[in-house]
């Protein structure tokens, strides 16, 4: 989760379920906007890659100084990810 501290709104967490009862995998998602610093940035970049998460930042005109995130885990290969995009 984001730290509190940093979020804008709400977070909106995904859980998919793969197959039936989920016996072919789970996909997380997390979704947010939180606060921007080089700072922050890089330990959200740090910890994605320590623990196998794809991510997306995004900055947006409409909100300067805030960026959006996106989190997908996927307990399935990572080879998989282009069949979610």
């Amino acid at each position: 989760m984001p730290d509190k501290n940093r979020l804008r709104g709400s977070a909106v967490y995904q859980q998919q379920l793969l197959g039936v009862d989920g016996k072919g995998g789970v996909v997380e998602s997390l979704n947010f906007w939180g606060a921007k610093s080089n700072k922050y940035v890089a330990s959200i970049r740090q910890h994605s890659k320590l623990h196998g998460i794809h991510l997306v930042m995004e900055d947006h005109e409409s909100a300067p100084g805030d960026i959006y995130v996106v989190a997908k885990f996927d307990t399935r290969s990572k080879s998989s990810w282009d069949d979610l995009e």
